[in-house]
Order: C-alpha cells, then structure tokens, then sequence
C-alpha cells in the first residue's frame, strides 16, 4: 500500500466525521427550537386545559355530595316515618 492511499482514507474519514458534527449540530439546534416553542405555545394551552377540568371536577364532586346527602337524608327520612 503507497503512503499516500493511507493518507487519503484518513482525510476521507475526517471529512465524514466533520460532516456529520455538522449535521448534529444542525439537528441540535433546531431540537432546541422546537423545545422552546413547546415550552412557551403548548404548555401554556395545557395548563390552561387542565385549570377548565379542574373545574369541571370540582363542579362533579359537589353535585356528587349532593347526592349522597340526599340519599343519607332519605334513609333519615324514612326511618322516622
């Protein structure tokens, strides 16, 4: 093998291997993009969804005692008559 094939096969993986830092880089950065975008669009809507079915839970909760108080009073009720 002549010294310069040797020579070559090591700049071609140098080129392959600064290729794909470059490409990482790339894809890292636009990770981050859409990282960021996440963090300031789509939680802000979730937690926005989650504060409505808090609501919406506490609203079945009360309507839930409600009846079960009903339901304990009628027991009551019944047992005077």
């Amino acid at each position: 093998m002549e010294p310069n094939t040797k020579r070559k096969v090591i700049m071609i993986e140098a080129n392959d291997t600064e290729v794909k830092v470059q490409q990482n880089t790339i894809d890292i950065k636009i990770i981050q993009q859409d990282l960021k975008s996440i963090r300031n669009n789509h939680l802000k809507h979730i937690e926005e969804d989650m504060a409505k079915i808090d609501k919406k839970v506490d609203r079945i909760d009360t309507r839930l005692w409600t009846i079960m108080i009903m339901v304990a009073g009628s027991a009551v009720a019944n047992y005077f008559m």
